[in-house]
């Protein structure tokens, strides 16, 4: 894999710095037994004091993930996508304000078999799908960019 990242200098004082949103945990009890498809929840709270203007959302998932999906704290949909090897990012123009309190819920449907490949151990047997760094196994993390 090769990846490429451009930079170009920005003339004058940027307006806002934007920082990024990585949240990933929610991910950690992934848990789908061989051969079913499972739904694993998140949330994104704003826990500061002021408000955070989000500019875009997307979503990670690994090779078993079916969908992503996030609403905003008053179920208005912010955010899906159904492929994992090609995810998009949703921008927000303006940006969506997320009030100290308010939260973003998120989800990912995982398939361990039931369309997709199942999981198999060492030894060649399905085994239960669970958080993991490579592809073979999942992730379920919310990322965009606020300021």
């Amino acid at each position: 894999m090769k990846v490429w990242t451009n930079v170009y200098p920005y003339p004058g004082t940027p307006e806002h710095i934007a920082l990024t949103i990585t949240d990933f945990n929610d991910m950690f009890t992934i848990s789908v037994p061989p051969f079913t498809q499972k739904v694993q929840p998140g949330r994104f709270t704003n826990d500061g004091s002021t408000p955070m203007y989000v500019l875009s959302l997307g979503g990670h998932m690994h090779k078993r993930g079916l969908r992503f999906t996030a609403w905003w704290s008053d179920g208005a949909k912010a955010y899906e996508n159904f492929d994992w090897s090609h995810p998009v990012s949703r921008p927000f123009e303006p940006p969506v304000v997320l009030a100290p309190g308010d939260h973003i819920d998120f989800e990912c449907l995982h398939d361990n078999g039931v369309t997709r490949p199942v999981k198999r151990d060492g030894s060649g047997n399905p085994t239960t799908l669970t958080f993991g760094l490579t592809t073979d196994d999942e992730m379920c993390v919310l990322v965009g960019t606020y300021y």
